[in-house]
This record gives C-alpha cells, structure tokens and sequence, in this order.
C-alpha cells in the first residue's frame, strides 16, 4: 500500500473509532497504486475513472480480479480524510459494494499490470459537494485482497470556495565562498538551466516570490564580465509581474542561527575582482556598484521587492523567541508553519507576542510541494487526486477563507507550471497574492511546537567560533574586511537550508569552512631557525616573519628573553610584511653576559589580539667579542698599509738603480 510520508508527518489526530475495512497486504510482494482521473473531480457530466498499476515483487500471481468501491457519503473534515489517505488508521468508513470490476491477468515475477476502471457519475447517486473515500481491491483466488484507499472529489456545479496565495524561492545551492562565478552563473542561467526554468514556472503559476540576494551579487559583482545570459535574467526577474521579497543571504537558516545565539547574520562587505568593470545603470535594472573594489553592501544587495520584511525560516524550525530575533533584525512578518501553531481561528494572518506572522497550511503546501517534483505522470495525478480533495474539504469547513502555503524549497521542479494550472481549474480555490493574505484579519496565536536537539547546533556553534577567530586575526590588516567579509559569506553559504536536502553536499561545506578558517589563523607565522649567535654588545636581533595572506600585514613582534644575559630597549617592534612574502623585525638588544639564553618571539596585531603560536629561539651571547674583532680587523689594515709602503719603497729604488747599473 502506498504511504504519504509528508502526510504521515503531520501527524494530526482524529478521535473516533477506527478500523480497516480488508487487510493491509495478503500477497506477499504485491503492491497496488491508483490514480484517479481528471484530478479526481468528477460531476454529473464527468464518470468515474480509476486507473492502478498491480507490482508483483514476489512470486508469480494467478490472474485476479480488482474491484472499485465508493462512500456514498463524503468525510467529515480534511484530518479525517488524511486518516483514511495514510491508511495507518483507516476510519470505519463504508464505501459499499464494487461499482466497478476488472480482471488482471497473471503477473510473472518482478513485472507489474495495469488495469482501469469506470463507473457512470449518476450510477454514484452522490449528491452533496465534497470529497469522497474510494477503495480499490485486488483479489487473487484463494487469498486475501490488497487494498489501496484514495478520494474523489463530487462537483454538481456549485460550491463553497477559499482564496490561495502561494510563495516560491528563486535558490541554487551556495558554493563554499557564497558567490556564484561567471561559470555557474552561466549553467543556471542559460535558456534550459535551473534558475531559468524556475523564473519561467514561477511567472506563469502567479507566486510570489522570495529571492537570494545571493544570485543578484553575484551578477552584480562580476559587472562587465558577468554573462550575457546572466544579466539578461537579472533583467528578466526585475520585470516580472510576480510579487518579491528577499530571502535570507544565501537563504541562511535562521532558526538555526536564531537559537545557536548568532541572531540573524548578513554580509559585512564585498569584494569586487578589481580586473571587473561595474556594469551600467539600468543593465540590472538598479544602480550597479560605483567602487569597483569595495561596493557598499546595501548597493550590491539593493532590489525593488514588493514586499520587504518577510522572513522565510524552514517549516517547524522557529520557537518564540526567535520571533523577537526576527524582529530585531528588522524582519515584520515571519512564514510559519500550521502543524507548529495554535490559533484562536482558522486565519492565515496571525499576531504572536505582537509579532506578526502568515501561516502556511501544510496540508495544502506538502501536496503541492509533492505534485511540483512529482517524478512520473501517474504519481502526480495520485498526488493531485489528494490535493483536489483536501482543498475541497478546507472550502467546505473554511469557505471564504484566505489561505496560504509556503512551498518546500526544492532543487528543480518540472511540474510547477501544472500543478498551478489544475489547481486554478478546481472552481472550489480563488487564486489570489501573498500581501492579500497579509492584509486580511489576524488571530492571536502561539508556537505550540517543541523543537528536538538539532544534531546540527554543534556544528554552527564550532563554525561561528571560527568566524570570530579569523575576525580577531583579520586585525592585522588595515581593512578587517578583505578577510571577515568572505569569511561572513562563506558563513552564510555553509548554513544555507539549501543542505537540508543535500546533507552530504552541506558537508563537504562544512568542512571547507573549517579548513579556510585555519590556514587564514596560520597565515602569518615565524619560521623555525637554528640557533642565533649574538656577538655584538648591542645591536639589532632579526627576527623573519611570513606572510602568506593576499594582503600586507601588520604585526607586532615581541621578544622576552628567559635570562638577564640580554636586555631587549625596544618592545614591540612594528613590522609591515607585503603579501605572500617575508620580512625581518630588528630588535634592539643589548647584552649584559655572555652565555646561552632562549628568547620567546611572539606576535599580536596593532588590536592586541595574539597572532599565531610563540616561537622560541636559541641564542649564543658573546658580549665583547665585537671589540676584540674590531682591534684584529685594525691591526690587520695597519699591518697591510704598511706594508703597502715598503713595497712601494722598494719598487721606486729598483726603478733608480737599474738604469745606473745598465750604464756602468
């Protein structure tokens, strides 16, 4: 028997008797799908047809008969109807006698058969507008039935209806740095990549949507050298007809970072690659960035949303205080999830501690979500069947209300466009927009929801302390920012809800973070040497520190001998080391004995904050051999200059002499 699992974990609760009607499973290995068609709507002018695919995983099966059966009266309300759709607990529901029969033929080992069955609408005698329990069975001979259990909806023409609004998000999953590069910008937005096709789904279905700021930096950053195709679709989503809003950047996960105590996390700066020319006002349909090394952060990220203010945590995610978070980051209206909340009444728009907040019915989005990425024809047309009955029960309980669903954030979805099609076919749901819903009359409510231990919270925890180590180290430069503003992005990149649905890809992220995080902390350092010999009484001792960062730095070097032997007259010394190379800091020393002595070096920025790990070196002190080597090295000149002179002597006689002799 098939089972909703997004269904099953709304776990709601129905009171009542409950009982199944025929066994779960009687043939071992045999399963049973159904699929209702035309959405499971049918009225006096549209019969009844259910088509079902019989999988055999076990032995061969004999031929059997499969028959359809139908409640003659509808369910009471929607939880009733998703005990009878999960099926765990079936209620006692009568749905009579077969209506319908057809005959299966054999099934050999691991193959399946399809069958279909049909009924006249007014052969039902159903008369009152709602949704119906259908079951189907498969009977071999001799056995117990396989039953799968499904809805249809009666339409005699005039019905209750809702208002729907639905928002969508325009993601991609972040790369470790948190900007996406030309390459990537160029997959997505090509004519058949991700984020075209999602800015195409979610154009013609009417939802609004919550955007990553992420994306349109990443465009913006790259200015002149940003694809085509890219600020092509950056122009595209500014023209759209859709309401917007922004997501979180890189669509952080901010219930996370609410509770692990970080409160909401933004950019603190961009860089702009400084070969990259900014691209002209209007290209991207606002000001682009002026300074193309360091664009403010609220220009890079600056879009005319319709709507500002929303925050999108994920479903079941948020307690009450992260509403206050929220709200102190300047969020106004938060999208909760209904299976968390208890309202006063059935209202989208709701008021918790005075912070307000849209209700998503998860009934309602999980089916959604579910038929969007549904990955056959015939499991998305099991899937809408649920959907067109479940939005039928909410008119009929709920008729006039405004209701919204927050659909889950999904990777790719090639149903979307109809999915939203069938569902603006149900005559029973009036599509409308987001800040409608917003707009209508809000219930007081409460987060109901006690959230388990995240298994994720350690993690965060670990990559926020490595966050605000490399903003200690960071310093030693004189703009903190080259280093802590991709370090923030990376941040927000590695905590995205993105990897909720990759968790091996948000892993791998995790782990990148981490290992950027510590060659940055051991960027600057001193290099190991041999013993140092010191000969001079005073003098300068040189001390070699590397730079490894892509920016110069400025450290302080600090040298504290553990003997008297040796007297540092300056401390610290200021030391500027150019990018990716090294540089010396003399120390002024004086010594007072000679001996060895092991000195500890270490090293802080201009902020006091300590910089890599102290380092000791050996010294040999020989105090006065300067003096002595000074009076050698003289003596040695004197010796050699007089010498110089005798020679000279010698030669300028010789000269005199020799023409004497030749002459006598």
């Amino acid at each position: 028997m098939r089972i909703f699992p997004l269904l099953l974990a709304l776990g709601l609760a129905v009171t009542g008797a409950v009982a199944p009607l025929a066994p779960a499973a009687a043939v071992d290995g045999v399963s049973l799908t159904i699929t209702p068609a035309g959405n499971g709507v049918i009225g006096p002018e549209a019969d009844l047809v259910v088509n079902g695919t019989v999988v055999n995983d076990g032995a061969a099966t004999d031929a059997a008969a499969v028959t359809l059966h139908v409640a003659r009266t509808p369910v009471t309300d929607r939880a009733e109807l998703l005990k009878w759709l999960t099926a765990e607990e079936p209620p006692a529901l009568e749905v009579g006698a077969a209506v319908a029969t057809a005959s299966v033929p054999a099934i050999g080992a691991a193959q399946s058969r399809g069958f279909s069955l049909s009924v006249a609408a007014d052969a039902l005698g159903l008369a009152e507008f709602g949704s119906y329990p259908i079951q189907v069975r498969y009977s071999p001979p001799g056995g117990e039935p396989t039953v799968e259990e499904g809805a249809i909806v009666w339409n005699p023409g005039s019905t209750p209806s809702f208002s729907l609004s639905a928002a969508a998000a325009l993601t991609v999953p972040p790369p470790a740095s948190g900007l996406l590069d030309a390459t990537q910008l160029g997959d997505y937005t090509a004519p058949t990549g991700q984020l075209s096709r999602m800015l195409d789904e979610y154009v013609t279905s009417g939802v609004a949507i919550g955007v990553d700021p992420m994306i349109i930096a990443s465009i913006r950053l790259l200015g002149t050298n940003a694809p085509p195709s890219a600020t092509a679709w950056l122009a595209r989503l500014a023209a759209v007809p859709n309401e917007t809003f922004a997501l979180s950047y890189a669509d952080s996960d901010l219930g996370l970072l609410s509770q692990s105590g970080a409160g909401v996390l933004t950019p603190v700066a961009f860089r702009m690659d400084p070969a990259a020319v900014p691209a002209q006002e209007g290209a991207t349909a606002t000001p682009a960035p002026v300074d193309p090394a360091a664009p403010p952060v609220d220009e890079v990220l600056a879009w005319p949303y319709t709507i500002d203010g929303i925050a999108w945590p994920r479903p079941d995610t948020v307690t009450t205080p992260d509403l206050a978070t929220f709200t102190a980051a300047g969020y106004t209206t938060t999208l909760l999830s209904s299976s968390g909340i208890d309202r006063d009444s059935f209202t989208s728009a709701v008021s918790i501690d005075g912070t307000a907040g849209i209700v998503s019915d998860d009934i309602v989005a999980n089916l959604i979500s579910e038929a969007v990425v549904a990955p056959s024809l015939s499991a998305w047309q099991t899937t809408m069947a649920q959907l067109a009955a479940s939005t039928a029960e909410l008119a009929k309980t709920h008729p006039g209300s405004p209701v919204f669903a927050a659909l889950n954030r999904a990777a790719d979805a090639p149903r979307f466009a109809e999915t939203f099609q069938a569902l603006q076919s149900f005559p029973w749901v009036n599509e409308a927009v987001l800040t409608e819903t917003m707009a209508a009359g809000a219930s007081a409510a409460t987060v109901s929801q006690e959230l388990a231990d995240d298994p994720r919270m350690a993690t965060v925890n670990s990559l926020l302390q490595t966050e605000a180590a490399v903003a200690n180290f960071a310093t030693v430069l004189a703009d903190p920012t080259q280093l802590t503003g991709p370090r923030r992005l990376a941040l927000l990149a590695t905590v995205s809800n993105q990897w909720a649905l990759d968790v091996a890809g948000g892993a791998a992220l995790v782990e990148q973070f981490r290992t950027d995080g510590f060659d940055i902390l051991n960027a600057i350092s001193i290099p190991s040497g041999s013993t140092v010999n010191l000969l001079s009484d005073n003098g300068p001792l040189p001390i070699t520190v590397s730079n490894a960062l892509a920016y110069p730095a400025t450290v302080h070097v600090s040298v504290k001998p553990a003997r008297a032997i040796l007297n540092v007259t300056e401390d610290p010394i200021v030391l500027t080391i150019e990018a990716n190379s090294q540089a010396k800091a003399f120390v002024p020393v004086q010594t007072v004995a000679n001996g060895q002595v092991r000195t500890v070096v270490t090293l802080s920025s201009p902020a006091a904050v300590p910089i890599s790990q102290p380092v000791t070196v050996s010294l040999n002190v020989q105090a006065g051999w300067e003096t002595a080597a000074t009076w050698v090295l003289a003596a040695i000149v004197v010796v050699m200059f007089i010498a110089g002179v005798i020679r000279t002597i010698r030669k300028r006689r010789r000269a005199v002499q020799e023409p004497a002799q030749e002459a006598a």
